[in-house]
């Protein structure tokens, strides 16, 4: 029950004395005015004004501000239990429901209920149950600095479908991943068991930064769940940038990278996930599911196949290291690996069983990358 007294007064001088004689004497029998209405005490509250308070209601209120308002707009805090606003939004648990007065009570209460807490992409943050994946483009992921002298990161996407091990070790993914500075995420390609274990973004040549190479040596070795089972959907992407390159030119500085991963993992080519495009095509195109994704400030290798071990991603890791190297001193990709006692065909042997048929396939792709020419040899792998 209201009505509005505020508009009576038009013929009264509204100097705040009046006004409060008047509040004084309505409160005596009952009676409170919140926005200019009046009504029974009963049906009101009084709380500290939030910000949606003072931006919506009243500018001259600062946040913090014990204000009267209706009672329907209140709700107790789930954690410290002090009565506060919510007409104009607040701190909620979407999952449950439950409300807070202010973020720290949030923080409080989420920090004991096995929740984890992440900043989202949009400089947000979320609360994520141990049982739920976000979806990759929501979170924010951590990124070492780089300098001058070590302008390169590198990242890891790697893509997991195991329904033993999601039943077995689910509860816990998420929450090792975040203290382990990485992101277990949810991914639209894979199907209802499938996971996608998202890396920081790894300082590749400064040792002891944070995020640098030894957190990562430590990481690839050390975090289990790189082990479990996989399908032919799965991918293990592996994202490269370098300070102050944008991705075309970061795609000519790796010369004939591209080719040798085309020869190491050709069966890559045939699905739907990693095209194959010359360089041309790879650095003027717009399709993400290019082999060689080459975006604004970085390069992503969509080409490399699903990752077994944490071992394996590691020696994948060597193999970029070692082409960034060859580029920085000029060198060739193709002289390397016609060397037997270069770095580079060394590297390759520890894991390449037929080492002359890759290098053959190399030659192939090799016109093929740099002038688009499709030989018979290669055909196969350009049908889909």
């Amino acid at each position: 029950m209201y009505f509005s007294y505020r508009t009576t007064l038009s013929t009264f001088d509204r100097h705040n004395e009046i006004l409060d004689t008047i509040d004084r004497a309505l409160l005596e029998i009952g009676i409170v005015e919140v926005d200019g209405l009046l009504y029974d005490v009963s049906e009101t509250a009084l709380v500290r004004a939030t910000q949606g308070y003072t931006d919506n209601v009243d500018s001259s209120i600062p946040p913090g501000t014990i204000v009267r308002v209706l009672a329907e707009y209140t709700d107790t805090c789930t954690e410290c239990g002090e009565q506060h606003y919510t007409r104009f939004g607040g701190h909620r648990d979407p999952d449950t429901g439950h409300r807070f007065c202010s973020s720290e009570c949030l923080d409080e209460w989420m920090g004991r209920q096995d929740r984890i807490r992440v900043e989202t992409s949009g400089g947000g943050v979320e609360w994520l149950s141990p049982d739920r994946l976000m979806p990759y483009n929501s979170i924010q992921r951590n990124m070492a600095e780089t300098t001058c002298d070590h302008p390169y990161l590198i990242g890891f996407e790697v893509e997991k479908e195991d329904c033993e091990y999601w039943y077995r070790d689910e509860p816990t993914m998420v929450n090792e991943a975040v203290e382990r500075g990485w992101l277990c995420v949810s991914d639209g390609s894979l199907d209802e068991y499938g996971f996608e274990l998202v890396s920081p973004a790894y300082n590749l040549t400064d040792a002891d930064g944070q995020w640098g190479r030894k957190q990562m040596q430590h990481d690839l070795k050390y975090y289990d769940h790189l082990d479990a089972g996989y399908s032919d959907s799965c991918g293990g992407h592996i994202t490269v940038s370098k300070k102050g390159y944008s991705g075309a030119e970061l795609v000519d500085f790796f010369g004939d990278f591209a080719p040798l991963l085309f020869a190491l993992y050709p069966s890559r080519l045939r699905g739907d996930y990693a095209y194959g495009r010359s360089k041309v095509d790879t650095k003027s195109g717009t399709d993400k599911f290019r082999a060689i994704n080459c975006q604004n400030n970085r390069v992503e290798f969509r080409i490399f196949s699903a990752v077994r071990t944490g071992e394996q991603l590691e020696w994948r890791t060597r193999l970029i290291r070692e082409a960034i190297l060859i580029a920085e001193n000029g060198g060739s990709i193709l002289d390397e690996l016609l060397d037997k006692t270069s770095p580079l065909a060394q590297l390759l042997r520890e894991k390449v069983n037929f080492f002359q048929e890759m290098l053959d396939r190399f030659m192939h792709f090799r016109d093929f990358w740099n002038h688009g020419i499709i030989d018979h040899e290669i055909a196969e792998y350009f049908e889909n």
